[in-house]
């Protein structure tokens, strides 16, 4: 028999609680766009939230969870969403500061999207073809999400830097 409250009911919770925290900052986002001036607004989290929800969304995949699978994948088009449009005003601005972290956001944007794809390599190529445990993949992909996630919660500190 399934125990519907931890099986559906908090699983759905959470998807509900991770959707409403990625979507937290749209309204910010669409005020700067609107302005099309990004102001105090720091866009490094974005760019966090994007590699890491790129992470969670593959996890949610190859372990077959479609809960992980639904807390990420909103979050990772909402962050993409965030880190374009912070971006463009970032070059509209074309100041020295804002070219610096301009160029902190590609690196997090590009990097985490290869990063990625090197991982899924390494897990699709080199560990399941040698017979090694999936647990193996798992535990790798979920560890550099769980760093990943550690970084998603300090990247609001980064405002102190910019």
């Amino acid at each position: 028999m399934v125990d519907w409250i931890t099986e559906i009911f908090c699983p759905l919770l959470g998807v509900v609680l991770a959707n409403l925290t990625f979507a937290s900052p749209t309204k910010e986002v669409r005020l700067v766009q609107k302005r099309r001036d990004l102001g105090n607004l720091n866009p490094i989290p974005f760019g966090v939230t994007f590699a890491s929800c790129i992470g969670w969304t593959a996890y949610g995949c190859i372990k077959r969870d479609v809960y992980v699978f639904l807390s990420a994948m909103p979050g990772l088009v909402l962050s993409l969403y965030f880190c374009t449009t912070s971006m463009s005003l970032l070059m509209l601005r074309n100041q020295g500061t804002d070219l610096k972290v301009y160029f902190q956001m590609e690196m997090l944007v590009l990097g985490g999207a290869l990063s990625w794809c090197i991982i899924a390599l390494i897990v699709a190529l080199i560990l399941s073809p040698t017979g090694i445990e999936h647990e193996y993949a798992y535990t790798l992909v979920g560890s550099i999400n769980g760093i990943l996630t550690f970084l998603y919660y300090a990247s609001p500190a980064t405002s102190a830097l910019l």
